[in-house]
């Protein structure tokens, strides 16, 4: 199974000019890359990969031509700290109807370029996500939930609860037939510890990277454990390894375990190259290839200030 991570089918909700854009112009191109995945899978392992193409708005993160762009589903006070909005920025209801049918436009598409699957990207705050806590938003598309969590406590929106996530993971399998699902945590912008091992950085977490893969695993397998029929995979432990070690399923099949010498630091370079539409790699493990990005970013960061 291969996830081809965060296509756009939408110009204004990509994350940069370098995120992909799948379009009917372009199809063909996808067909190729697609075909070639495949044909080199069934070569190097006597089968082809599942190939699964991502599909995202990113929404408060919307960077279309490099430049910030949010486009929001109601206004949240903790994460305008980070990145400014403000009401011209909230969505509308004919935009959200339009959008539905947009995804469902690059389904189809994604069939056409030779995908197995589609995931439509609800998490880490963007805007399908938002729409899961949009709680103070009027209309059809809020009014659930509470304030500004989704499977999060009433009290604390830090403590994992799992009854809204159970509920939707439930409804998805049962009414729409839907057998397979990735689950995660945290939006990376903001609560970057909850999504993925993190140490220091932008900020430093109270525990230790271990105690949020905990979290997530335990989390995750709450949900698994009431619909057990379904396939569902978890995010957070693949960023052990995720640009720092994108050979480990070789290693593993071949030596039975991974190299600790090659997986993931928890600095979260990777993610100021990615913030910083660079190309992205690990800044520790390939520094010959992604150093000099890294140094790019940090000058201009400098002269920005």
């Amino acid at each position: 199974m291969l996830f081809i991570k965060a296509r756009q089918n939408e110009e204004e909700g990509r994350s940069s000019k370098k995120q992909f854009l799948l379009t009917r112009e372009n199809l063909e191109n996808y067909k190729v890359l697609t075909a070639r995945i495949k044909e080199e899978g069934q070569k190097t392992n006597g089968y082809a990969p599942y190939l699964i193409m991502q599909a995202n708005h990113r929404g408060r993160y919307s960077n279309p031509g490099n430049k910030p762009a949010p486009m929001i589903a109601y206004r949240h006070p903790e994460l305008e700290k980070y990145r400014p909005a403000d009401d011209s920025c909230i969505v509308s209801d004919d935009y959200l109807k339009r959008l539905e049918e947009k995804f469902g436009e690059a389904a189809k598409l994604a069939k056409e370029a030779g995908f197995d699957a589609i995931d439509i990207k609800s998490c880490h705050g963007y805007l399908l996500a938002e729409l899961s806590s949009a709680y103070t938003r009027p209309g059809i598309y809020g009014g659930y939930a509470y304030p500004y969590g989704f499977g999060v406590s009433e009290h604390s929106d830090l403590k994992f609860d799992p009854s809204e996530p159970i509920r939707l993971v439930r409804e998805l399998h049962e009414t729409y037939g839907l057998d397979l699902i990735n689950l995660t945590m945290g939006n990376p912008y903001a609560t970057t510890h909850v999504t993925r091992p993190f140490d220091h950085g932008k900020y430093s977490p109270e525990e230790h990277p271990l105690e949020g893969l905990d979290r997530m695993i335990n989390g995750i397998g709450a949900v698994k454990s009431t619909v057990a029929q379904m396939t569902v995979l978890g995010s957070a432990p693949s960023y052990l390894r995720q640009y720092a070690y994108p050979d480990f399923p070789k290693e593993i099949r071949k030596q039975g375990r991974i190299d600790p010498n090659q997986v993931c630091f928890t600095c979260g370079k990777c993610g100021d190259l990615i913030r910083a539409h660079k190309p992205t790699g690990c800044v520790i493990r390939d520094r010959n290839t992604y150093l000099p990005f890294y140094e790019e970013f940090l000058t201009e960061k400098r002269i920005c200030r």
